[in-house]
């Protein structure tokens, strides 16, 4: 579970540095990301301690995957 924590962490510190360096060019795109990111934290905090991995990382995989499509989209708007 730290782990799984230590991913949230980093997944915020992320999102604050993306939009301190994308801005608003690409705004709809962004709000995407923050949404992702938001439901990744939301199912790591929502994760029980007492949780085995294959639990957590069930539990996690999809909100994973959500902020990487979103990602992947914003990268490739700003890069347009």
């Amino acid at each position: 579970m730290d782990e799984a924590r230590v991913s949230r962490d980093q997944v915020i510190k992320a999102y604050d540095d993306l939009v301190t360096a994308v801005g608003t060019d690409a705004k709809a795109r962004l709000d995407a990301v923050k949404l992702a990111a938001n439901r990744f934290v939301a199912a790591v905090n929502d994760i029980p301690d007492n949780a085995t991995l294959t639990q957590a990382l069930d539990s996690l995989r999809d909100e994973a995957k959500n902020v990487q499509a979103a990602l992947s989209d914003l990268v490739t708007e700003v890069q347009c």
